[in-house]
Parts: C-alpha cells; sequence; structure tokens
C-alpha cells in the first residue's frame, strides 16, 4: 500500500495566500504584545488582546481605545502556508469530556465560540463574507470496556455536569437549548445499540456520549477567519521566526543562577529571521522590544522557550549553556510527536450476513454480537475505542437534523451514508517520540494501520470490515 501525505481538500486551501504578513527587514521596532506561533492559540490570544483594548468596531488604523491609550500587536508566524500546522493536519476535533473542571470551561466557551463564529469574526456590518467554520455537533462517543473504565466515565460525567461556561464570548448569547454547560449522556449497552446500530456492544460496560457542543470544525476556516478579524483590529502579521533574545538582568541574583530565568527576568526584546531559501537559512533580522511576549508555538514551544532563554542580558552578558535546557529552571515538558490520520471509506452496499462467517487474521477481535445484520454508519460521532485508543469519526458537512440513527427512524428517507471517515490512533508509548526532523510528516505511519487501527476498527465496527484508505497524512502533536 503506498502512502499518500496530503490530506484532502485542505491542503489546496493551505497553499491559497501568503495575504497579511509581510517579511521583516534590517530595522527595530517596538510593540506592546510579541506572539509567537500564528495558529489557533496565536490567532486567539491576539483576537481577545485586541478586543479587550480596541473594543469590537476598531478601526485598524485606530489603535487608541476608549481610555486613549495604545496596544500594539504582533504575530510572528515561521509558515503563513500552514502547511506544516498542527491544526490543519490534525481532526479538527472539539469536546467537553474532560476529567478536569477547567477544561471543561474552557471548553464549554471554545463551543459558544464556534457557534457564533459567523458573528463574531465579521469585520464590519456591512461585511458580506461569511465565516462558516463547518462546525459539526456530532459528539464525541467514549467508550468502556471494564469495570475500572466505568466508573471512570460516571466520575468524570459528574464533574462535566458540574462545569458551567467560564466566559462570554460576545455576539449575540449563548444560541444553544441545552443550557450554559455540558451536554453529556452516559449511555449503557443497550442504550448504546439503540443510537447507534452499527456499534459493536457485546464487551461495552457504558458509553459516554456528547449530544451537543461536542463533534468538529474546520481550523483552516477558524484560522482564516480570525486572522482577518486580527487584521481589521490593527494586529500585524509577520513572516519569520525568533532567533535570540535579551533579558533583563538581576544583579542581586547568585552567580550559580545567572544563567537561570530567575536570574535573567523578563525578556525586553526578541530577534526574529526571516528564512531566504530552501535550507531554511536565516536572512535579515529585527529587533522587537517588546513589553509582553505570548509563545504560542503548540508542539515547538520548547524549543521557542530555550531560544529566548538562551539571547543576552541587557548589560551584554550571554548566557551560558546555549542551545540547551540547563539554563532553564522550569523547561516547558512539551515535545512535538507525530499523529497519522486516514481518510477511509466504507462499502455502504454490503449484503447482510452472519458475523460468524467473516474471516481476519486477527480472530480474536472479531465482532462477536450475534447481529446478522451489517449497518453501515449514516454519521458516526468521534469514537474513542476502549483499550486501543483508537478513534474514528465521520468525514463531510452532514446537517444535525440528519445525524440520527436511532433503529425506529431508520426508513424515512433521508440520504444513505457516504462511507467516508476518518480514524487515527496514538503510537504505543514504546515507539512514540518526539521527532526532530519534519520530513517524518511526509507519510504517514501504515504498520499502525495495519496492526492497530483497522483490527480495532472492524471490531467495533462490523461494517469497516469492507473499507479502503483513501488518503493519509501525518502531523505534530504537542505531548508531555
Amino acid at each position: 500500500m503506498t502512502p499518500t501525505s496530503i490530506r484532502p481538500v485542505a491542503t489546496s486551501l493551505l497553499l491559497k495566500s501568503k495575504r497579511g504578513f509581510a517579511s521583516v527587514g534590517k530595522s527595530e521596532n517596538t510593540v506592546d504584545t510579541l506572539i509567537i506561533g500564528g495558529g489557533p492559540m496565536g490567532l486567539s490570544t491576539a483576537y481577545h488582546l485586541a478586543l479587550r483594548h480596541h473594543g469590537d468596531n476598531v478601526n485598524s488604523n485606530d489603535k487608541n481605545n476608549s481610555n486613549g491609550s495604545s496596544c500594539s500587536i504582533t504575530i510572528v508566524e515561521r509558515d503563513p502556508t500552514y502547511a506544516r500546522s498542527s491544526a490543519t493536519l490534525s481532526a479538527g476535533g472539539i469536546r467537553q469530556q474532560f476529567s478536569l473542571k477547567e477544561n471543561v470551561q474552557m471548553s464549554l466557551y471554545g463551543r459558544d465560540f464556534l457557534r457564533q463564529a459567523h458573528h463574531l469574526l465579521k469585520v464590519h456590518d456591512d461585511d458580506n463574507e461569511i465565516i462558516d467554520v463547518q462546525f459539526q455537533e456530532h459528539g464525541y462517543l467514549f467508550l468502556a470496556s471494564s469495570q475500572k473504565g466505568k466508573e471512570q466515565l460516571i466520575r468524570n460525567h459528574e464533574v462535566q455536569l458540574s462545569a458551567t461556561a467560564g466566559g462570554y464570548c460576545g455576539g449575540n448569547g449563548n444560541d444553544s437549548n441545552d443550557g450554559n454547560g455540558a451536554n453529556i449522556r452516559l449511555m449503557d449497552p443497550s442504550q448504546l445499540k439503540r443510537k447507534f446500530p452499527w456499534l459493536n456492544t457485546s464487551d461495552i460496560a457504558l458509553g459516554s456520549y456528547g449530544e451537543s457542543g461536542e463533534g468538529w470544525f474546520d481550523p483552516w476556516a477558524l484560522m482564516r477567519g480570525l486572522k482577518r478579524k486580527c487584521q481589521s483590529m490593527g494586529v500585524t502579521f509577520v513572516k519569520g521566526y525568533p532567533v535570540g533574545a535579551v533579558r533583563c538582568h538581576d544583579e542581586s541574583s547568585s552567580s550559580s543562577s545567572s544563567s537561570g530565568s530567575g536570574g535573567n527576568g523578563r525578556v525586553l526584546s526578541v530577534d526574529v529571521a526571516v528564512d531566504e531559501n530552501e535550507k531554511g537559512q536565516a536572512g535579515e533580522v529585527t529587533r522587537y522590544n517588546v513589553d509582553h511576549v505570548v509563545n504560542a508555538a503548540g508542539a515547538h514551544c520548547s524549543r521557542v522557550m530555550e531560544t529566548l532563554a538562551s539571547g543576552t542580558t541587557e548589560n551584554g552578558t550571554k548566557n551560558r549553556h546555549r542551545h540547551h535546557s540547563r539554563h532553564l529552571i522550569h523547561p516547558i515538558p512539551v515535545e512535538p510527536r507525530k499523529r497519522s490520520v486516514f481518510f477511509i471509506h466504507c462499502n455502504t452496499d454490503q449484503h447482510h450476513q452472519s458475523s460468524s462467517s467473516s474471516s481476519s487474521s486477527s480472530s480474536s477481535l472479531l465482532p462477536n454480537d450475534n447481529d446478522d445484520v451489517i449497518v453501515v454508519p449514516r454519521i458516526a460521532p468521534l469514537t474513542v475505542c476502549p483499550i486501543t485508543g483508537v478513534y474514528f469519526r465521520s468525514e463531510g458537512s452532514i446537517p444535525t437534523a440528519a445525524a440520527s440513527e436511532e433503529e425506529e427512524d431508520d426508513d424515512d428517507g433521508r440520504p444513505p451514508p457516504t462511507g467516508n471517515f476518518l480514524c487515527g490512533v496514538s503510537p504505543p508509548r514504546e515507539i512514540d517520540r518526539a521527532i526532530d526532523d519534519v520530513s517524518e510528516l511526509d507519510y504517514a505511519d501504515y504498520e499502525l494501520w495495519d496492526d492497530v487501527i483497522w483490527p480495532a476498527l472492524y471490531h467495533r465496527v462490523p461494517a469497516f470490515g469492507e473499507v479502503k484508505v483513501k488518503s493519509s497524512w501525518a502531523g505534530l502533536y504537542e505531548c508531555k
């Protein structure tokens, strides 16, 4: 099987334009906030800072808020095409099913933002461009196959229901019909089978399903909308990357700690370079004098922190141990790891057959549901299988009203399933590692498909016995 590293649809969009980014030259600038990383986190940070200082209707040439104070914001992004962006190469999911209350609250805010993005990201009242982030609220489905897993889902559910949205993202308010909190439902095997007749529940103890507010969206559309909105509020975009910094020197610190972050204090300026050739050799450098620096470099945030810490102090003294993390008292425990995504198509014209007549080299993973009907999912939530952690979800835009698959509604004239799905899994811990060579992202790990993903898919959904990989790609994931 020949690996394909190009994501369908998204790649053609990624290469559309570099508009809004300006190459830096030999100069020195002063900004209030320098954000390193122009992905969703960097863009969102810039949006909310600009909104707080300028208000929603500020003119791009007016950098004063109602109090007359100024706030300049610059985003530095190495690749404005986002060809290697973690976000655009991900499955684009959002969920509230966490075990930590703060995570649930942040996700609830994100849910409300996505629902209102068409309004929040309008540049002005007469803006005719519609920002459609394609928010598909088809849920997450976590499955437990043991008593321990069942108890964990129940504990998580209690946390999820106790959380409410921690903030208000503006616009017309929350237009949901599920209140202000998470809409998560625990389901026993019989309820799961009724809701998802395609699901093998023979070894399932409990499921946790997000009935609304969870699902997936188009990361590229969100980033494009945020960038456009930020530009309208005066945010500057620069194509480049940090190569050094100047930090405050603390004379009172001991010599043993003078090379640490405590001895050198906050960042005073950041040197930003531009790639000028295919080898990535640094071109001209611009120094940005800053009040604040935001590290929004995602999977590369630890390397950015090392760059900021390994520069010079304001008295010209170079930090020792340059290019090593030893000078960081508290290094960021995040590293870039590879994650592969597979776009598959399931045969939607399968004959009804007994699962016992199927054959597989992994016979222990055969469905044993005693159900003679092969059902292809019309719409599958992002389903996380127990034990293996394999996930899958439907791919494509499907109206929420057409998503129900309960058995009593099966013959209502709705269109047949498309058979298109995304799937993937985190590599086993013993082989999961940080990568330094981005060329490893040129191909997906098909060993994971053959050895882990497909057997798990076939066990959980008998119809996945007839699937083909149509495309695949790999991106980075920030991992502790």
